[in-house]
């Protein structure tokens, strides 16, 4: 049977692409699943990074197609109405901790709970040198995230059209070890 894994956010530039890209790495490349990454935002980012790349160790896709384990899906940064909401056994629900993303990233959580959607919280970015993303960071609705710091690999990775495995340099290891993070607390939720 496989997995629906869907990455939602009623904000654009939280993470969702990036994060959507490293957990399909960790997925088919550590897990050694095949992993479908469905892009479904207009802007094709996901599409953008495949053409970057020389090689991927998954698909990447405007649209469903048989034969994987595991289906990744990108939405675009805005939320859907009931009839549109993809249908998913998990939601990735990533947010960036300034105001406007906070402020969207709780539309989105009550959205996911008012449907009756299971879900997980990835706080992205975060640099807890900040008072305000500290005092995100304290309250209720970030209690269980996955907190990712602000990490210039998963950038370096999207930009070169190479996943999180691939790239070279400092930092590496971290962006590795937060996507794992990532990963573990799906496998908390769902069976991959």
């Amino acid at each position: 049977m496989t997995v629906r894994l869907c990455f939602l956010s009623g904000k654009g530039g939280v993470g969702r692409t990036s994060l959507a890209l490293a957990v399909a790495s960790h997925l088919s490349q550590v897990g050694r699943r095949r992993v479908l990454l469905i892009d479904q935002d207009p802007q094709g980012s996901a599409i953008a990074w495949s053409a970057l790349a020389d090689e991927t160790p998954f698909t990447v896709s405007r649209s469903r197609s048989q034969g994987f384990d595991i289906e990744i899906i990108d939405t675009p940064p805005k939320l859907p109405d009931s009839a549109t909401l993809q249908d998913a056994d998990l939601y990735i629900v990533p947010t960036a901790l300034d105001a406007v993303s906070y402020v969207v990233f709780l539309r989105t959580v009550e959205f996911l709970k008012r449907h009756e959607k299971r879900f997980i919280v990835v706080a992205n970015r975060v640099n807890k040198a900040r008072a305000e993303h500290r005092e995100r960071l304290a309250t209720p609705e970030l209690a269980y995230a996955v907190v990712v710091p602000e990490r210039a690999g998963f950038s370096r990775a999207y930009a070169s059209g190479t996943t999180i495995h691939q790239i070279k340099g400092r930092g590496v290891a971290s962006v590795q070890f937060d996507t794992l993070s990532i990963v573990r607390k799906i496998k908390e939720e769902v069976s991959l």
